[in-house]
């Protein structure tokens, strides 16, 4: 699988919106308008303070690949993302962004929309009982949004079939979608394809609401269900733990090279962090810095453990930081923190979603 150039900036701290070093990398910027940032990069870690070293194996994770042979991520990345025409996505998403068993799709139309997609249909069937996995993290090109775009074409097809009076066809087609979000997840290093995967199992578990009949799954498997997707949700907040202590060991020295991909464009934005980290001694405490991440990331991951409905404990800590005063100690550590670091307690929202789906089956 060929890798692209999503590199360093996108898997640091790859968070819902994808925000990472460069927010922090820019107010540096604005304050060192001299920064020659293709100057060669130097190490700062004899300028850093060290507080006393703290232990994060417990976080730490690395990347595991599966088999090229039994993984289906080739065959979405291949798909064009616009593949599917404006028309016939806005009908798609008018019946499963919101889906509602009170609304369901026309026969008509939705037969033309699955002829005109045969190809798209062929791929899902072909793939969704296929491992997944394309890694952000390491800096390979995942197309996200073909899955979405099949498994509604796969969920429009089900709905036919079930209005068609076919409930094998509907509810096989319903089952292969629930396992098509299932093998992205499994594998999922990052929180984008983490989302992603949850969105395709979200809508697998409503269609089979629909399409068969309640009581087919034991309490035993109900059970089983939920504990792997919050197995999967903590494996995934740990990846995204690994690949910020790794961007924060590269930024102290250029010798700790980072699992991930790093653009020259991602080279800048670390060299302007370093140059930060020189400017004076009390600048840059890389061990500090990553503690603000792993106690964020503690409290982040022991709220996955919480019932669904409790209300989670913030992992944004409070720094008392004004960026405004540069003279503060650990002030590229701070600014780094708070200009990268976005609260992750909302999607265990997303995951007791699903979590009530399987229930009620």
């Amino acid at each position: 699988m060929k890798n692209s150039q999503k590199g360093f900036v996108g898997a640091i701290l790859l968070v819902i919106i994808g925000v990472l070093v460069v927010g922090g990398g820019v107010y540096f910027y604005s304050q060192n308008k001299s920064v020659s940032t293709t100057a060669p990069i130097n190490d700062v870690s004899n300028n850093a303070k060290n507080s006393n070293a703290f232990y994060d194996s417990d976080l730490r994770i690395s990347h595991a690949s599966i088999s090229v042979s039994n993984n289906s991520a080739s065959a979405f990345n291949a798909v064009k993302t616009n593949l599917v025409a404006k028309a016939d996505s806005d009908f798609l998403s008018k019946y499963f962004a919101n889906y509602s068993a009170k609304n369901l799709p026309p026969i008509t139309q939705s037969q033309k929309i699955l002829t005109a997609h045969t190809d798209l249909l062929n791929i899902f069937d072909a793939n969704a009982n296929k491992q997944y996995q394309c890694s952000i993290g390491i800096g390979e090109n995942c197309s996200l949004q073909p899955i979405r775009n099949i498994a509604n074409l796969a969920a429009l097809r089900s709905l036919v079939a079930f209005q068609q009076n076919k409930p094998s066809e509907a509810q096989s087609t319903a089952l292969n979608i629930v396992t098509l979000g299932k093998n992205v997840t499994a594998n999922a290093d990052a929180v984008i394809t983490l989302l992603v995967g949850w969105s395709v199992q979200n809508l697998g578990y409503n269609i089979l609401a629909t399409v068969q009949p309640k009581g087919t799954l034991s309490a035993n498997e109900k059970a089983n269900l939920i504990a792997t997707l919050r197995q999967e949700h903590k494996k995934a907040l740990r990846y995204e733990y690994t690949r910020t202590a790794e961007g924060i060991d590269y930024i102290t020295s250029p010798a700790n090279k980072p699992s991930a991909i790093i653009t020259s464009d991602e080279e800048e934005t670390i060299a302007i962090y370093r140059k930060g980290a020189t400017a004076s001694p009390t600048a840059w405490n890389p061990t500090e810095t990553k503690k603000y991440f792993y106690d964020s990331y503690k409290i982040a991951l022991s709220n996955i453990d919480l019932a669904c409905g409790v209300t989670p404990k913030t992992s944004v800590m409070n720094l008392n930081f004004d960026p405004q005063n540069e003279q503060t100690e650990n002030y590229v550590g701070k600014t780094m923190y708070s200009t990268t670091y976005a609260s992750l307690d909302t999607m265990s929202q997303k995951r007791c979603a699903i979590e009530n789906l399987i229930q009620n089956l």
